[in-house]
């Protein structure tokens, strides 16, 4: 099957798109005798324990498209306003991981801390740029304005009243 083929099936079946797989800290919970051994110096503070996470984009949700949409804006004045690729780089870059990171968790409310720190880490520049476009694309602004669109023309058309055998009342 070719690339685009597969490319329109996965968009018809809203499948997750595959993003990376990052290294997150997992979380370690210590009893208070450890933490207090750990802060007197008898006791070295422990390595930290990584675990894998995988990050997939799926088809946005209306919370997403609309937290999204905002930040886009944003993104959109930041590179019209910057005289310089360095200026925009530096305001755009933590506008770009925070974009993806609720792209990810898709459910329109700010990213966890942990995917920022991730994204923000282990991220390369290509890798933000191509996870942004897919970030974007799974928008589906098409069909968003597609039925505002319809719903327009629809409050457009002239609706004339008529009576039970066909004929326009007097009403209208």
């Amino acid at each position: 099957m070719s690339k685009i083929a597969k490319d329109i099936v996965e968009a018809v079946l809203e499948k997750p798109s595959f993003v990376k797989t990052v290294k997150v800290e997992s979380p370690r919970s210590m009893g208070k005798w450890k933490r207090l051994l750990i802060r007197l110096g008898i006791k070295r503070v422990p390595k930290p324990i990584y675990e894998t996470k995988e990050l997939y984009i799926t088809p946005a949700k209306i919370d997403t498209v609309y937290a999204l949409s905002g930040l886009l804006h944003e993104a959109s004045d930041i590179v019209k306003e910057s005289a310089t690729e360095h200026k925009t780089a530096r305001e755009l870059t933590p506008l770009l991981v925070r974009i993806i990171a609720i792209a990810v968790t898709n459910n329109g409310d700010e990213a966890p801390e942990w995917l920022l720190k991730a994204i923000g880490s282990q991220f390369t520049s290509a890798e933000l740029n191509i996870t942004a476009k897919e970030v974007y694309r799974r928008l589906d602004y098409e069909n968003f304005f597609g039925t505002i669109i319809s719903l327009k023309a629809a409050n457009q058309i002239d609706i004339q009243v008529t009576d039970p055998r066909g004929q326009q009342s007097a009403d209208s």
